[in-house]
């Protein structure tokens, strides 16, 4: 992983392949002292868990999947 701020309110992260994205973003965040982030993505990854939150049951779900999967979009807070 490398990273570099692009001024006072950007990073660019540049991870490498079986690099951990929270694990790396955390990583970063805690180096820089960051407390909440926007964050947005693009790439491909190896392996995936995408999770869904069911509200009326209180139940979270995990699916794994496996292979090569480009990510179009990643945005969160």
């Amino acid at each position: 992983m490398e990273y570099k701020n692009i001024d006072s309110q950007h990073i660019l992260v540049r991870l490498d392949p079986n690099d951990e994205i929270v694990t790396s973003l955390m990583q970063v965040a805690k180096e820089e002292n960051i407390g909440l982030a926007m964050v947005q993505g693009l790439g491909a990854v190896k392996k995936v868990v995408m999770g869904v939150y069911n509200v009326p049951e209180q139940h979270y779900k995990a699916n794994t999947l496996e292979g090569a999967f480009e990510m179009l979009s990643l945005t969160g807070t």
